[in-house]
């Protein structure tokens, strides 16, 4: 065959009606055409991509620089506070020896008055020990041996243990602009320590301890910017209280105002809330993105993912409102009386569910919808059924994106911030009960922040830590989510 002939049965019909080489027409009509150049195409990505590089990395500086300064500089002034002895208390005795590794403090019955004395959470000083009560025993009291820098000892039956209770400090005399000793009505060596930084509760003058003698501390007045100011009589005496890294990972109290810096209880409420998302928008998610993918026709899809998708564009502060109003009143009708309260982590988890649900399941229809038709047509051949194609070819083949889509939805869940500020409630509360009122981390930013709140005070410094924090959580989830992508990928 000659070359003319090859090249005429290679034209399309149209081509050899109209006897012209259309495909070439095209090529130099396309050419003709003013397109933008690779080059600035190229420009305008590489552009994008270092603004999001850059914008991440001063995220990151931001957070680390801030949460640097509340672990080093940041303080919060609390009551100094002494261990007395209550007056006109009554005094139990022991009944059986008491050895220094013994934390029964064993008694005879007390009774009432007696027992109003000797509360959890007091003191008793038996001898120059001092105990602390942790609970009442059926024949005594579980104490910790030791406490307030004394050392556990040897006690025989019989001995005297007298009630304590802590009590503030404060200012015998009234200082002066030029005064510089303070008396208190305690010795103040262990109270106070040389070159330690306090304040009375008249001003925020800040005064630096030069020496101590008895009841009598020697100061150096206005040791900061604040001036000297004069200060009444009876006024109390604070200290500082920076936190540590080490109290902020393992402490199980939030109260920056009363010296307590712990993130648990929050991190515990932001993933309690995630986790009950989860076990909404992972089932129904999934379940809808394998009919939407699998089972639903095409204008059924058309209509069903767009109005699923709706869902994503509804603010998140209506969901808020949607779980306070409706879903709380709900879980309290259909469980016993008093279990669950108006705030409460369980409807906020639940909500939250309903609003990744698009998000899961668009996702994991996308991967689902990836999936070669030949591996089904191939599963069909072998005589599966539909369901069993699903489930055991589909489904495995699209692991890697519903997973993905797993773990994003998850992050979302994590960084959600209205739902759970209107209805999970804004008590830092370490707990595990789902139907207890909590505060996420997210939650809390929102709270202190719309409060009045002095730049570089304890309260806007701690932000930062909590923010850092957040994002450790989600830069882990991101990392697992890359991770489980890779592994479980399939080359089609």
């Amino acid at each position: 065959m000659s070359l003319d002939a090859q090249s005429s049965v290679s034209k399309t019909p149209l081509e050899r009606a109209l006897g012209r080489d259309t495909t070439t027409e095209s090529a130099e009509a396309l050419h003709r055409h003013t397109r933008v150049g690779e080059e600035v195409v190229r420009a305008i990505l590489l552009f994008c991509g270092i603004v999001s590089i850059f914008t991440t990395i001063g995220i990151v500086v931001v957070l680390g620089r801030d949460s640097l300064i509340f672990f080093t500089t940041s303080e919060a002034w609390l009551p100094t506070r002494q261990l007395v002895l209550v007056e006109d208390a009554p005094a139990i005795e022991l009944t059986e020896p008491l050895r220094a590794t013994d934390t029964l403090f064993v008694t005879a019955d007390l009774d009432e008055e007696t027992r109003r004395a000797f509360l959890p959470g007091r003191s008793l000083q038996v001898e120059e020990e001092i105990m602390f009560i942790e609970e009442r025993v059926e024949n005594g009291l579980r104490v910790t041996r030791g406490h307030a820098g004394t050392e556990a000892q040897l006690h025989d039956a019989g001995t005297v243990a007298e009630p304590m209770q802590e009590t503030q400090v404060s200012a015998v005399n009234a200082l002066g602009l030029e005064d510089t000793e303070i008396e208190i009505a305690y010795p103040a060596e262990g109270l106070f320590t040389v070159d330690q930084r306090i304040r009375l509760s008249g001003s925020d003058e800040q005064m630096r301890v030069t020496a101590i003698e008895d009841n009598l501390i020697t100061v150096e007045r206005a040791v900061t910017s604040i001036p000297a100011a004069t200060h009444e009589e009876g006024e109390n005496i604070f200290q500082p209280d920076a936190p540590t890294v080490l109290e902020f990972v393992t402490n199980f109290q939030w109260q920056p105002q009363l010296g307590e810096f712990g993130i648990i209880p929050l991190v515990t409420a932001t993933l309690m809330t995630s986790a009950i998302a989860m076990l909404v928008a992972i089932p129904l998610g999934l379940g809808a993105a394998v009919y939407l993918a699998e089972y639903a026709r095409p204008r059924v899809r058309g209509i069903l993912k767009p109005i699923m998708e709706i869902l994503a564009g509804v603010p998140t502060v209506v969901y808020g409102y949607f779980a306070i109003q409706f879903m709380t009143p709900l879980l309290q009708r259909i469980t016993p009386e008093g279990l669950v309260g108006v705030y409460n982590m369980a409807s906020a988890g639940l909500v939250m569910g309903v609003m990744i649900l698009p998000t899961v399941s668009s996702i994991s229809e996308d991967a689902l919808s990836a999936v070669p038709d030949a591996l089904r047509r191939a599963s069909y051949g072998l005589g599966a059924t539909r369901l069993e194609t699903t489930g055991k070819v589909v489904i495995p083949a699209a692991l890697s994106g519903i997973v993905a889509a797993f773990i994003l939805g998850i992050s979302r869940a994590v960084g959600e911030t209205m739902i759970v500020a209107i209805a999970a409630g804004a008590r830092p509360n370490f707990s595990l009960n789902p139907f207890d009122e909590a505060e996420t981390m997210t939650g809390h930013i929102a709270r202190i922040s719309g409060g009045d709140l002095s730049y570089n005070s304890i309260d806007y410094n701690s932000i930062f830590a909590i923010g850092l924090t957040l994002f450790i959580i989600t830069l882990i989830l991101n990392l697992v989510s890359g991770w489980v992508a890779r592994r479980f990928r399939e080359a089609y």
